[in-house]
């Protein structure tokens, strides 16, 4: 856990350091998205009405919570922490996180036609929302949710508080999708079955 360590020390160097971090985090995700989507699909990735609202900007808090989670760690300390240096608790996640991941993919797919479940936003989208940013979160998060009971919850209080907004607003964004109606038009708007990267493109023109 020293990339841990490093982490949380930088967020306690100093205030703006916490603000840094999460803008790190939102190059990362959901960035990436925005990049996967300009170099392999040749296009600009939608953030208006046809977008879910969960992946933007629903997605920008999880950059929160991951924030917040680190400044418990801060507060804390890493090596205070059993859980996290237990490869068990790793694996463990790995094959929980893993097999939601495989079931949220496979349940997916009869929605999205042609080349468009295997298209490159989509892939990453998955890979990022359906495994590695749970997997992360899950991971640092239920250890500092166990150390609650070691008397710390007014040393990370106001992490918590942090953290749960952003979950509320997460969970406003889901709501927000369930009470829309996505046609197949805003479907394909997300991603495309006729994607094809930045380099072919051109040597079409």
């Amino acid at each position: 856990m020293n990339f841990m360590s490093l982490l949380s020390s930088f967020y306690g160097e100093s205030f703006e350091n916490r603000f840094i971090l999460l803008v790190i985090f939102w190059l990362i995700w959901p960035g990436l998205m925005f990049l996967v989507g300009f170099i392999l699909e040749s296009r600009l990735v939608p953030i208006g009405d046809s977008q879910s609202k969960m992946f933007f900007p629903g997605d920008l808090s999880l950059g929160v919570m991951l924030v917040a989670i680190i400044g418990m760690y801060t507060k804390t300390g890493v090596d205070d922490v059993p859980l996290i240096h237990e490869p068990h608790w790793w694996l463990a996640l790995v094959i929980i996180v893993g097999l939601f991941a495989l079931w949220r993919r496979s349940s997916e797919a009869p929605n999205y036609p042609g080349f468009a479940f295997r298209s490159p936003t989509k892939i990453t989208h998955d890979i990022m929302g359906y495994f590695i940013i749970p997997f992360v979160l899950l991971g640092l998060g239920i250890p500092q949710l166990i150390m609650l009971k070691f008397g710390v919850f007014e040393a990370v209080r106001m992490n918590w508080f942090a953290l749960a907004l952003a979950i509320v607003f997460f969970l406003f964004c889901g709501a927000m999708d369930l009470l829309t109606f996505y046609d197949c038009k805003d479907i394909a708007t997300r991603h495309p079955d006729n994607w094809e990267p930045i380099w072919r493109k051109k040597r079409h023109r």
